[in-house]
């Protein structure tokens, strides 16, 4: 199954950040590093990079997800 180019750039970001190292400043290195990407799949991969870290944040602080309180 061949990976999501746009998924990849995503994880790769989020494997490169750290406490010293906060995922928005890897974020904006890796995107202005990466001229060739349109303005459509840098907002893609910014996108994919904070909804991954606010998932994460959810997961830590051991509250339900919001799609939780959608449940019946």
């Amino acid at each position: 199954m061949p990976v999501d180019p746009i998924l990849q750039r995503a994880a790769q970001t989020l494997s490169r950040a750290h406490p010293s190292q906060p995922a928005d400043a890897v974020l904006r290195e890796a995107l202005a590093q990466n001229r060739r990407l349109s303005l459509m799949e840098k907002t893609a991969i910014a996108r994919a990079v904070f909804a991954t870290h606010r998932w994460q944040g959810w997961l830590s602080l051991g509250r339900p997800s919001p799609s939780a309180s959608l449940t019946p």
